[in-house]
C-alpha cells in the first residue's frame, strides 16, 4: 500500500493522510488529458482509516495550471466594457445531461485564457503567459506588466482536475487591436470575439452561455 500525505498547511487544519490501494494510468503518452483511476482511503484526523473507494482524476499533458484575465476598455460613451470570446467547447454538446434542459450549444463566451507553458514561472511568467494569450485570442498588444492580479488562485473543479486558474485584469493600451490568430487549433479557428459592458457580461453568464470562471 502506497502512502501519500497531502492536505492543507500545518496552520490551517489537520492534514489527511492519503493511501493508495491501487492505481491505473488510462490513454498514451501525447494525450491531451489522461486519467487516473485509484482505489484509495484517507485517514481520519483521529487516525481511523476510511473504506476503500474509487477516487478518479484527469491531468492534462500541456499543464495543469492556466491564466484567465479580463480585458476592458473605455467606449466613447465612458462605459466600461470587456472582451469574451467564443470558446468551441464539444464536451457541452456530446456529454451534458439531456434530461436537464437539452443539449446546450458547443460553444460558450469566455474570458480570454490560456495554459501556463514551461517557463511561466513565477508572477513574471503569469504575466507574461497573460500578454501571449491576450494578443493570440484577442488581437491585443499588453505589456506582461500592465496585468494585475485579481487575488488568490481559484480551483475551477477540484473534485476531477487539480487545476487552478489565475486571474489578471488590465486595461487596452491605445494601440488598435490586431487579427488575434488562435493557437491553430480547429478549436481556436474563427472564434468570435465580443466587446461587452460588464452587465451585459453577467447577463451571458446568468443565461448559461458562459464558464465559471468568467462569471467569477
Amino acid at each position: 500500500m502506497q502512502s501519500d500525505q497531502r492536505g492543507p498547511d500545518e496552520t490551517s487544519g489537520p492534514v489527511d493522510e492519503i493511501l493508495i490501494e491501487s492505481e491505473t494510468l488510462s490513454g498514451e503518452d501525447g494525450d491531451f488529458l489522461r486519467g487516473w483511476h485509484r482505489r484509495i482511503r484517507h485517514r481520519r484526523p483521529g487516525g481511523a482509516l476510511t473504506a476503500l473507494y474509487q477516487c478518479d482524476s484527469v491531468v492534462r499533458s500541456l499543464g495543469m495550471d492556466a491564466v484567465a484575465m479580463v480585458l476592458h476598455r473605455r467606449r466613447p460613451s465612458g462605459a466600461l466594457e470587456v472582451g469574451m470570446r467564443g470558446s468551441m467547447r464539444p464536451t457541452l454538446a456530446l456529454d451534458a445531461d439531456p434530461q436537464r434542459g437539452g443539449r446546450p450549444s458547443p460553444r460558450l463566451w469566455e474570458l480570454p485564457a490560456g495554459i501556463l507553458e514551461a517557463g511561466d514561472e513565477g508572477d513574471d511568467g503569469l504575466r507574461h503567459r497573460c500578454s501571449a494569450e491576450a494578443f493570440e485570442e484577442m488581437g491585443a498588444r499588453v505589456p506582461p506588466g500592465d496585468f494585475v492580479s485579481l487575488g488568490s488562485p481559484l480551483w475551477l473543479s477540484p473534485g476531477v482536475i487539480a487545476e487552478r486558474i489565475y486571474l489578471f485584469e488590465a486595461a487596452l493600451p491605445d494601440s488598435p487591436l490586431e487579427r488575434a490568430e488562435g493557437d491553430g487549433s480547429p478549436m481556436e479557428e474563427d472564434a468570435p470575439i465580443r466587446w461587452l459592458t460588464v452587465a451585459e457580461a453577467l447577463t451571458l453568464c446568468r443565461e448559461g452561455a458562459s464558464d465559471a470562471k468568467t462569471e467569477v
